[in-house]
């Protein structure tokens, strides 16, 4: 598994993430019970469509960064079953 793996970033991506809620981390925010499960994982959803945008400078709507993130899933899980 090569440092540009989607796995590598995947767990990048959920240490990140998880450290909102870890009380012993420098990024801690918020507990498990005081926030909208529904707004948050939307809230990921813009986040990751603003990042896309600042590297690629490509201007996607939501619904259009969602159409590419069904893409890229479709891929990644194509790829994967080829490599069983």
């Amino acid at each position: 598994m090569g440092k540009n793996s989607t796995d590598v970033y995947s767990f990048a991506v959920y240490g990140a993430l998880a450290s909102l809620f870890d009380e012993d981390n420098e990024n801690f925010r918020y507990t498990t019970s005081e926030i909208d499960a529904t707004k948050f994982f939307t809230a990921i959803i813009i986040s990751s469509a603003m990042l896309y945008q600042a590297l690629t400078d490509e201007k996607l709507d939501l619904f259009e960064f969602n159409g590419l993130n069904t893409r890229l899933i479709h891929q990644h899980l194509t790829e994967k079953k080829g490599d069983e």
